[in-house]
């Protein structure tokens, strides 16, 4: 009877945590990192890379061009958690990406931003996207981060 048991209950129970501990630590490390969404965000979807230790979100927001708004939400979150900024406020521009079916239209934008946190060994990557107006909806940025680890040197 007690061979039974540990011959076929004890492996069982074994790999059961083994692979519990395996799927859920990189997980759980990042959902220590919950990073807020901007006021009222809808469409919102989460993916994470296991490969890669990354947690990608995506949403949409109700914002105008230049969406200055959205900005100032993540580095006032950031700079108040100790995040290093990488780059210095006026190096930020918004950059046309295309998306023209003539010279006349506007073309999509994009503004980048990132920060660092050494503590934790993350890095946060931030783009805030304004895709030409569709006659759909003008006053909407496509917002979407990634939560990854500092690539080491």
């Amino acid at each position: 009877m007690k061979s039974k048991f540990f011959y076929f209950y004890v492996p069982l129970i074994c790999v059961h945590l083994v692979f519990g501990i395996a799927t859920g630590s990189a997980v759980d490390s990042y959902r220590s990192a919950e990073i807020p969404i901007f006021n009222e965000g809808y469409k919102v979807e989460k993916t994470f890379d296991p490969y890669k230790k990354a947690l990608t979100v995506s949403y949409h927001v109700q914002a105008l061009h230049p969406a200055a708004e959205v900005l100032e939400f993540y580095d006032a979150y950031f700079n108040g958690k100790g995040w290093i900024s990488s780059f210095e406020t006026c190096q930020r521009n918004w950059m046309d990406i295309g998306g023209r079916t003539n010279a006349n239209e506007p073309a999509a934008r994009v503004l980048f931003a990132s920060w660092e946190h050494a503590g934790s060994n993350r890095k946060v990557l931030l783009w805030i996207r304004h895709r030409p107006p569709t006659g759909e909806r003008e006053d909407e940025v496509v917002v979407e981060y990634r939560v990854q680890p500092i690539a080491q040197k």
